[in-house]
């Protein structure tokens, strides 16, 4: 299934509580009553394990990090499909001189270009 067919379809599909990808979906012209709010990697489990159909969603929208998260606890029940919609990322902000900076740099480039989550 592709985001085309989801909204064809008239599918609900879910996203995380205060994510950007809410204006990420009305960009791709999703009706905004078919979109679900979940609050936690629970929520979103138990909303795609109802289907759209039962009050549920057919597909998540979520940041690939929490996708991950998903997947690793759940990987026999969900798939990861293609495409992967690229964004403008994230910013870290630290005083001047602040100590934290080699650590943070270190643990987001494990993270990003590793194979396993930390």
């Amino acid at each position: 299934t592709d985001v085309n067919e989801l909204i064809k379809k008239g599918e609900y599909v879910g996203y995380q509580e205060g994510s950007f990808v809410l204006g990420l979906l009305k960009r791709m012209n999703f009706d905004e009553s078919k979109l679900k709010v979940y609050n936690s990697l629970e929520e979103c489990d138990e909303l795609l394990s109802k289907g759209s159909g039962n009050g549920g969603i057919a597909a998540a929208f979520d940041e690939l990090l929490y996708i991950k998260l998903v997947l690793g606890r759940r990987c026999s029940k969900y798939t990861m499909v293609e495409p992967i919609y690229k964004t403008d990322g994230f910013g870290f902000v630290f005083s001047i001189g602040s100590p934290l900076v080699p650590d943070v740099s270190r643990a987001i480039l494990n993270v990003t270009e590793g194979d396993k989550m930390v």
